[in-house]
């Protein structure tokens, strides 16, 4: 059989409610030459009943005997794909616009690209309104093949690289080692290897909308062993197969500056899924790694708001904390007027509500 120009691939777990409004999305595109993998990490709802009633030959349902863990989930995702592009999409995402995997395909076909990330919208937390974009540029941008390595890794922090729906990358010679033990981004060696052979490419234009599921944090802040930081392993990849020495050593004093602003948004996030005792740990640990970061005035004020309020009035931070988090997120109406922005919002309702034809 010939294969197919993409492969979906949705990593899930217990959240068919979400999934099926992700395969409906993609299943109502005008481009057909594609298949879906659904890799399902063990769940015990109705993932596999609600995936097969779409009766679609293009979905490949694969279920584990036992969760395996988010990150060799993604691995068996991507190595059972067969396209000749890889799309990773989020079980709780769905993909805008008719003609959006049509776009794509013309655009990699025009530039011959190795990587495309694709923008994404947020939906609210509290209700279903689309509330800002998340990648802040103006303009599309373009990498060359060949680039400096940590020219690469540089754009993959801008174009946000670990959130999992809207990463295209090209399916060539991808082998477990590609695959990075971090939660972070599991799928950073696969793509580096495609951008610094091909070239890679973001797109400005919002293509996905991402939902924020109910759920736990899992290990991200914690990873096996005790202080070990959620960002500790995909640096240990970063130092061990990418970059030289030099090279990273220069990443790991800028990555220092990033966490020293993101971190304080991480905070009320740790406090809300698990307790102070976590919190704690988190700040200890931080410490650790770069004391600059937790001796920061900003940090500590949120560090001890965060362990003094209940988790009731933490919940109202997260849910807006994204109207000063400029840094991960541009409040939609910067950029979008008024009818563009319910002209989206109807394309996402249809999906979300209207019959699948």
């Amino acid at each position: 059989m010939k294969k197919p120009f993409f492969s979906i691939v949705i990593p899930t777990y217990n959240r068919v409610n979400v999934l099926y409004f992700a395969l409906k999305s993609y299943l109502q595109q005008d481009f057909a030459d594609f298949e879906i993998i659904v890799s399902d990490n063990c769940s015990i709802d109705n993932t596999k009943e609600v995936t097969e009633k779409f009766n679609d030959k293009r979905i490949k349902y694969y279920k584990n005997p036992s969760n395996i863990g988010f990150i060799s989930n993604v691995m068996q995702g991507v190595l059972k794909a067969k396209g000749d592009y890889i799309i990773t999409h989020g079980d709780d995402d769905v993909i805008l616009y008719k003609d959006s995997l049509r776009k794509i395909h013309s655009l990699i076909l025009k530039n011959g690209v190795g990587f495309v990330r694709l923008n994404c919208l947020s939906q609210s937390r509290t209700s279903s309104r689309i509330t800002h974009v998340w990648i802040d540029k103006k303009k599309d941008w373009y990498l060359k093949p060949g680039a400096d390595s940590l020219d690469i890794i540089n754009f993959f922090d801008k174009v946000n690289l670990p959130f999992i729906s809207g990463l295209v990358f090209k399916n060539e010679n991808i082998t477990i080692k590609d695959f990075a033990n971090s939660e972070l981004s599991p799928w950073l060696g696969c793509v580096f290897k495609q951008v610094k052979k091909y070239g890679g490419y973001f797109l400005k234009k919002t293509f996905i909308v991402a939902s924020w599921s109910k759920g736990g944090i899992g290990g991200i802040y914690f990873v096996n062993k005790p202080n070990q930081l959620f960002f500790y392993a995909y640096l240990d990849y970063l130092s061990q197969y990418i970059l030289t020495k030099n090279e990273f050593e220069k990443y790991k004093s800028e990555y220092s500056e990033t966490m020293k602003r993101a971190s304080i948004f991480l905070l009320p996030t740790i406090k809300y899924f698990t307790n102070n005792e976590n919190l704690i740990k988190y700040e200890a640990a931080l410490s650790q790694f770069d004391k600059s970061i937790t001796v920061n005035f900003t940090f500590k004020f949120f560090y001890y708001l965060s362990l003094m309020l209940p988790k009731s009035i933490v919940a109202i931070i997260r849910n807006n904390i994204h109207y000063v988090r400029r840094d991960t997120a541009l409040i939609l109406s910067d950029i979008a007027s008024k009818d563009e922005i319910n002209t989206i919002e109807k394309d996402y309702q249809k999906i979300m509500h209207e019959p699948l034809r």
